[in-house]
């Protein structure tokens, strides 16, 4: 009968210093960077942000937990018919890079939605804003819902308390520290899991593995290179 995987303590303190340093980062946002006294500033960051940090920001977006989960299983079953989606995304962004940011740039505007109301009615951008918060609902309701039951089948983590504890973080820095604070949020994250997480596994991978089976044939072999040495 297979054990249970669970989490050892430790991984619940870096989980939970995780979402704090998070929290942490809307916090400063909101009482040390400015204050966030302006729409403009809480919105747009009064358009001053460089380019490196918000590129981070939008580029991770796109990748959710969904991404990480369903592509491998998707690629498996259907093999590369992904590919087409990728090429249709690259495409997509070098066209709304040269053509359409440019212009919500120039205009000013704080939204596409201030755009759709200039363009055409103001019904029109009301329409717009319903389809995109039912749509972001649903979407984000499996964003959040697949990975919190990832964690559960696989380490025991309970699964509403993922859900909240991940919710009400990233609700209270988004909230309290505008876009600010989502943009370095965002590049906090993506560079903790991509570039000191990856060197930290692969260290304790190597430690466990030396110190078990690994170290067992290492010292196997030491002993036959001196025996034959002695012979």
């Amino acid at each position: 009968m297979a054990t249970e995987n669970v989490l050892s303590v430790v991984d619940y303190i870096v989980f939970v210093v995780f979402l704090l340093a998070s929290a942490a980062i809307g916090v400063y946002h909101a009482t040390c960077s400015g204050r966030q006294s302006t729409s403009s500033e809480y919105f747009l960051a009064d358009r001053s942000m460089s380019a490196f940090p918000v590129s981070v920001s939008l580029a991770v977006s796109v990748v959710s937990a969904i991404t990480t989960l369903g592509t491998p299983a998707l690629c498996y079953v259907s093999g590369p018919a992904y590919w087409v989606n990728m090429f249709g995304r690259i495409l997509s962004g070098i066209f709304t890079s040269l053509v359409i940011c440019p212009v919500f740039y120039n205009l000013k505007i704080t939204s596409i939605y201030e755009y759709m109301e200039t363009r055409f009615n103001v019904t029109v951008r009301y329409i717009t804003v319903f389809i995109h918060i039912v749509s972001t609902l649903l979407v984000l309701g499996v964003i959040v819902y697949a990975p919190a039951l990832a964690l559960n089948a696989v380490t025991g983590l309970s699964l509403y308390g993922s859900i909240i504890a991940v919710g009400l973080v990233c609700t209270f820095y988004s909230t309290i520290g505008g876009i600010k604070a989502v943009v370095w949020s965002d590049l906090f994250q993506v560079s903790l899991w991509d570039t000191i997480l990856p060197p930290l596994m692969i260290i304790c991978r190597a430690v466990a593995w030396a110190k078990s089976l690994g170290g067992q044939f290492i010292t196997l072999s030491k002993r036959s290179t001196k025996w034959y040495a002695y012979r």
